[in-house]
């Protein structure tokens, strides 16, 4: 990549977090309860998700889109992002969702005032780590020339 990022350093207890957790319209963490969940007496509902934007740009091995839920958006701009280092994952991926966010010049990946959680990732911007195979030197295969 040609933007270098520095390393992840820790985050002083004095700073603000970068994440979030994701809240509703009604800024609560959690979603009513339901039916099955209050019959089992359970008093809290299943955590408000929203797909991670970082993550829609890395293709997944069958060349579709790869759609990670996450709990945590990004605290200045509300991007949802993956709370999880995912570097290395899927065919190598060089930084975390966050520094990703941080650290890119890209217009649609960076850190911009408002984000709108469920925009569509420009397909223009989207990659595949994993190498591509060739099926030419299996034997079995009937190859008309």
């Amino acid at each position: 990549m040609a933007n270098a990022c520095p390393p992840a350093q820790l985050q002083n207890r004095r700073d603000p977090p970068l994440l979030q957790r994701v809240r509703n319209e009604e800024g609560l963490l959690n979603l009513p309860t339901t039916k099955k969940q209050r019959d089992k007496h359970k008093t809290v509902g299943n955590a408000v998700i929203l797909n991670c934007y970082i993550c829609r740009k890395y293709l997944k091995k069958d060349g579709s889109t790869d759609y990670r839920t996450t709990q945590f958006w990004f605290a200045k701009c509300r991007m949802p992002l993956c709370n999880k280092d995912r570097r290395g994952e899927g065919g190598g991926r060089p930084m975390s969702c966050v520094q990703e966010h941080t650290c890119t010049d890209d217009e649609d990946l960076a850190c911009n005032d408002i984000c709108t959680p469920n925009k569509k990732f420009p397909r223009a911007l989207q990659v595949s780590l994993w190498p591509r195979r060739s099926g030419r030197g299996k034997s079995g295969n009937n190859w008309v020339v």
